[in-house]
């Protein structure tokens, strides 16, 4: 050993820490989502989708060419799509890479750490062929994690096919075999298949409404966005701001009468949904917002996060949560606040301490149309509440006073129904004195 080498350690990454640590935390869901938007970013690059610009224009047919099956078993998992595949330079480059540096993520999409697929495949099973054409070239990626773990070397098999795929749309194949006995035991659950349609179709809603067609063993996933009530009296806010290089979209507003589910705030990524129906301190309820309640059970907001950046984006590693302390989601939340307030107020104010009290909000809330998002309007403004003017005759107050419980008996009886409420009674009494003495 030379001096040079004598004022050095040894800093090589672990190969098991890829396979083995750094899998750890993640679910099997996670795992299958990563493996999606490996082909979703492709199509999104392909068709130059950017689903901000989807909402303002309205434009929701984009990506309906493009097609992703993901299909489960004890056996095996597999995801194929007809997104334009991978180029033999980006396999060789930047796909199969354990981590990219910062300036190959730099293009608009779903593509952040390059972990995301290779994490995928080691969590999932220890046999991984990977073969994707484009228009005009096809490659084939075998992976024997075992065989590849006993190896120095940290590179994988690939074998150039040279010319494209013949009769069918350039995509790609994934394949895992040999799954991990855990994985296997998760994917015999009965509910297993429901549960990773639901996660998909609320990770992918937008994509999925601009005509991604997704499907789970054969089954169309359908988005689950709420939608929101709106008309001339009821109107959600909007905010457009940047911050750095993100661009920032807010709507705040309430959900149709009819959606009987409690909702909250959905957070979005380059269209990817990183936080659904969010009620914690994370969107600053009971921090910045009153505390959530059952009451706010209609107020639902969406905060959509867009840059060609992805390293400016407040998501987390695993896409399934932001970084609360990043500049962008700082900046997006004080105008989050800003508009929430005036919806919170306005569900509040549904609540009266008299139950049977006529409140003119809740008629604008029943009457209000369930718009979907793309519907909102293009322009920047606060949450607006148009109440309809009433005629005095419309109007109610509370009439209280009180009498003694035997002259409210003696009324009873001179009506001629028992069990009849001190309320009811009081009013009968009224209504008397109105058609009798008020002509």
């Amino acid at each position: 050993m030379n001096d040079l080498e004598a004022d050095k350690i040894d800093a090589n990454p672990s190969k098991e820490f890829f396979v083995e640590i750094i899998t750890r935390d993640l679910k099997i869901a996670d795992c299958l989502l990563d493996l999606v938007d490996n082909s979703l970013d492709h199509a999104v690059g392909e068709a130059e989708i950017d689903v901000m610009t989807i909402l303002e224009k309205k434009h929701l047919s984009g990506l309906k060419r493009y097609r992703i099956d993901v299909e489960v078993s004890e056996q095996s998992i597999h995801v194929f799509d007809n997104c334009g595949g991978i180029s033999r330079d980006e396999a060789k480059r930047e796909v199969f890479r354990l981590g990219v540096t910062s300036h190959e993520a730099t293009r608009h999409g779903l593509s952040v750490y390059g972990i995301g697929m290779k994490r995928a495949f080691f969590k999932l099973g220890t046999l991984v062929r990977v073969e994707s054409s484009t228009r005009k070239e096809s490659f084939v990626v075998v992976i024997d994690v075992d065989k590849w773990l006993a190896q120095t070397e940290w590179s994988f098999e690939f074998t150039d096919q040279g010319a494209p795929w013949k009769g069918t749309l350039p995509g790609t194949k994934i394949g895992i075999e040999k799954l991990r006995p855990e994985i296997k035991r998760l994917v015999a659950v009965p509910t297993f298949t429901q549960d990773l349609m639901a996660r998909l179709a609320s990770s992918y809603a937008l994509f999925i409404i601009a005509g991604l067609d997704l499907r789970v063993n054969g089954k169309k996933v359908e988005s689950t966005i709420p939608q929101i009530a709106a008309d001339a009296g009821l109107k959600p806010a909007r905010k457009k701001l940047r911050s750095g290089k993100v661009d920032i979209l807010i709507l705040a507003g309430v959900t149709p009468r009819e959606d009987r589910e409690p909702r909250g705030w959905y957070l979005f990524c380059n269209g990817r949904m990183v936080l659904e129906a969010d009620r914690s301190a994370l969107t600053a309820w009971g921090d910045g917002l009153p505390q959530w309640h059952t009451k706010y059970g209609h107020f639902v907001g969406y905060a959509y996060f867009r840059s060609d950046d992805v390293y400016s984006l407040p998501w987390t590693t695993t896409k399934q949560g932001i970084v609360f302390e990043s500049r962008a989601y700082q900046e997006a939340l004080s105008e989050m606040v800003l508009h929430a307030r005036p919806v919170l107020n306005f569900l509040s104010n549904l609540y009266s301490e008299v139950e049977e009290q006529d409140v003119p909000g809740r008629q604008l809330l029943k009457t209000a149309k369930s718009v979907p998002i793309t519907a909102i309007r293009a322009k920047d403004g606060s949450f607006e509440v148009k109440l309809p003017r009433r005629k005095d005759s419309e109007i109610l107050v509370n009439v209280q006073f009180q009498v003694s419980k035997r002259n409210i008996e003696r009324a009873r009886q001179a009506i001629g129904t028992e069990g009849l409420s001190a309320r009811k009674v009081a009013e009968h009494a009224f209504n008397y004195f109105l058609k009798h003495e008020a002509q």
